[in-house]
């Protein structure tokens, strides 16, 4: 399945390939790819257009920036050329994998600062690699704009941030992280979101929190699922039906809905599809209902 990313989106038109694995993936919680997070990026990037945030906010492609898209002079300049075409009030979200692991990163052009946020728990690090880059692109921008900057660029692990509960969920936290943070208008996240508070007082209803004793917790989709290819209806007549997929596992299956979202009532009703050997007719016929 193949579908162009608009130049609007990652400042360059871009093809890209979603999978039947990819949904799967999606749809059964598992470790997913960088095309999942930038088909998701696609959906916020309407969700921007149509809060007229669009100056506020842009994204970098994830697969263009990770470790091994690229050399690193060459990834550096990638992100310069992006925040160049700024004024620099914009912040830039990067999600980033240095090796089987997602994390977000937030660059601030006109402060130098970039702002860290790893979904594992612990007292994470900045990658190294990582550092180099964006350093060197904050370098390459403060040249652009005649500015000669800081000695260092100002790097901030913010706290707060929600922890993923086992280790395949990083990708899935770093898609929230994103949402949640253009969900406020005032994008005050390094101010109000991380500091203590927990995220569900600043997110709406799609999304449940579970409280222990350490820290909040996503409650993503977890059951288990086996699809084949003709249970993806017409993804691959429709491409942008995938982008649709994925900004459904944010929507609640009705307004006031907590336990589920669209994505995770499908998943339980294929779930039952399949336990009790439900036949496509008669499947169908339930879901008129």
């Amino acid at each position: 399945m193949t579908f162009t990313i608009e130049k609007e989106v990652f400042g360059e038109d871009r093809s890209t390939f979603a999978l039947p694995e990819d949904i799967t993936q999606l749809a059964g919680m598992d470790e997913i790819g960088a095309t999942v997070i930038a088909v998701y990026m696609r959906c916020l990037f309407d969700n921007l257009k149509a809060a007229n945030m669009l100056n506020m906010v842009g994204f970098i492609d994830p697969t263009q920036v990770s470790a091994n898209a690229g050399s690193l002079t060459e990834r550096s300049r990638l992100v310069a050329n992006r925040l160049q075409k700024t004024d620099g009030e914009q912040i830039f979200m990067i999600p980033y994998n240095p090796g089987r692991h997602w994390v977000l990163l937030i660059v601030r052009a006109k402060k130098e600062t970039v702002y860290f946020l790893d979904p594992l728990p612990g007292n994470r690090v900045v990658d190294e690699e990582a550092k180099n880059m964006l350093n060197s692109a904050i370098k390459m921008y403060n040249s652009h704009i005649g500015r000669q900057g800081r000695k260092a660029t100002i790097w901030k692990t913010l706290p707060g941030t929600p922890k993923q509960p086992s280790s395949v969920e990083c990708g899935y936290y770093v898609m929230r992280f994103m949402r949640d943070i253009i969900m406020d208008p005032s994008l005050e996240f390094e101010k109000t979101t991380f500091h203590g508070e927990p995220w569900e007082a600043t997110t709406n209803a799609s999304r449940n929190v579970e409280e222990d004793d350490d820290h909040s917790t996503y409650s993503f989709v977890s059951e288990e699922i086996e699809m084949d290819d003709n249970d993806f209806g017409d993804f691959g007549s429709d491409p942008y039906e995938f982008a649709n997929v994925i900004g459904d596992g944010d929507q609640p299956l009705y307004p006031g809905c907590r336990k589920y979202t669209k994505l995770s009532a499908l998943v339980k009703l294929y779930n039952l599809k399949a336990k009790h050997g439900m036949s496509d007719v008669c499947f169908t016929e339930l879901l008129i209902l």
